[in-house]
């Protein structure tokens, strides 16, 4: 069972996350709009974002190893 400061980090980290996701694909959606030959440029700054998210996710269960 996780207590209440590992979850309130895991609530933090999960909202975090998923703000980084969205404004990637905002981005994305932006120089779509704007240049549509750097979308695929756009798509690899998304994965980034979620490669980013996964190295924290990694931490956090480490850290609650």
């Amino acid at each position: 069972m996780l207590t209440d400061k590992q979850q309130n980090i895991l609530a933090s980290v999960l909202v975090i996350s998923v703000l980084w996701v969205c404004s990637g694909l905002l981005i994305a959606f932006v120089v779509h709009v704007v240049t549509p030959e750097f979308f695929i440029f756009a798509l690899a700054f998304t994965t980034a974002y979620r490669f980013l998210i996964d190295m924290v996710k990694a931490s956090i269960d480490i850290w609650r190893a």
